[in-house]
């Protein structure tokens, strides 16, 4: 297998991991009645796990850039649209959306 098609492979199977992540924390939000700031921290735990192993995940930053902007971009458009309120439904202003996928790109340029 060529090193993009398996790149992207890896990429994908990244950001599946993700959404099951938001996944998880909207149906608890759902189906449960925790507290916004739960669900946000679950899938602050969640996604710091899998940033923790994207090294030994993926081989490439590029791979990692192209997620976090496609995450970052996610997170923007959900709040502004409403969506995902296991994540923007805390009371206070957060710009974690933006903040964390920079600082998971920055930790994977320093563990390379």
């Amino acid at each position: 297998m060529s090193f993009l098609i398996e790149e992207a492979v890896r990429g994908a199977l990244v950001g599946a991991v993700f959404l099951l992540a938001f996944g998880s924390a909207e149906l608890w939000r759902h189906f449960g009645s925790p507290e916004p700031e739960w669900t946000r921290k679950l899938v602050h735990v969640f996604g710091g796990l899998v940033a923790l192993a994207l090294p030994w995940m993926v081989r490439s930053h590029w791979t990692v850039l192209v997620l976090g902007l496609v995450f970052a971009l996610t997170l923007l458009l959900t709040r502004r649209w409403g969506l995902l309120t296991s994540v923007h439904g805390v009371t206070r202003r957060s710009e974690g959306g933006l903040y964390f996928p920079v600082a998971v790109y920055a930790m994977f340029l320093l563990a390379a």
